[in-house]
């Protein structure tokens, strides 16, 4: 077979394949390099006897283990897991524990080139100097935070604003709220904003977009932020 790979290479490549283990872009690793006890399973190295042993709890390269620790999560004899920041490990399932704490960071937004009444933002034709404020609030617990303005900017973006730190998951669960301002000379304008949905999901530190509908008086905007570990 000229230019290509014979079955033999073919099956050596599969063969060490076979004994490579990782995931979430680590490093592949070899299980049975130093212990031809483990093997590889939901790509991680573990205890090759727990499988068939471990039914009420989960598998680590140690063994069996119960599987309801935020360091070592799971069940029916499945990798044990690491739940990682703001998250605890409940029925052995890692969710979101509601008391961490969480910083809002705001990356950007998008507004429209004209007011409802089809004026500029600004006059002889300016683009708006828009701002973020953040709002949020559970009982008698409530913060406030801004950005600062970009100039002339439909399109703001930011990079290492945070306006809101080291809020509870829960409180930015009842309420998370915006709204994009005009900075100007005399008095500021609010270009539009509403409340954002928060769920467990959004605690991913992607980046994350919502648009808010056009009201009778203020016009459609889109911010887009994400929720990141306080530190």
């Amino acid at each position: 077979m000229s230019g290509g790979i014979g079955v033999a290479d073919l099956l050596l490549v599969i063969h060490a394949h076979l004994h490579e283990c990782g995931g979430a872009g680590e490093a592949c690793t070899k299980c049975d390099a130093d212990n031809p006890e483990l093997v590889c399973a939901d790509q991680k190295c573990i205890d090759g006897s727990c499988k068939a042993t471990c039914t009420q709890g989960c598998c680590t390269a140690t063994g069996c283990q119960p599987g309801t620790t935020a360091q070592a999560c799971g069940i029916n004899a499945g990798a044990c897991v690491t739940c990682g920041y703001g998250k605890q490990c409940t029925n052995h399932a890692c969710v979101l524990d509601t008391s961490s704490l969480w910083d809002v960071v705001v990356t950007g937004a998008d507004i429209p080139a004209k007011k409802l009444n089809d004026s500029d933002w600004d006059p002889f034709y300016g683009a708006p100097d828009p701002f973020v404020k953040l709002y949020s609030n559970l009982g008698a617990d409530s913060h406030t935070g801004q950005t600062a303005f970009q100039t002339d900017n439909l399109h703001p973006a930011w990079t290492t604003e945070v306006p809101l730190k080291g809020i509870s998951a829960k409180e930015l669960m009842n309420n998370l709220s915006f709204e994009i301002w005009d900075d100007d000379f005399d008095y500021d304008d609010q270009v539009g904003g509403c409340k954002i949905g928060i769920s467990a999901a959004n605690f991913s530190g992607v980046v994350q977009q919502v648009t808010c509908n056009q009201t009778p008086s203020l016009p459609s905007v889109t911010l887009r932020f994400k929720l990141v570990p306080h530190t």
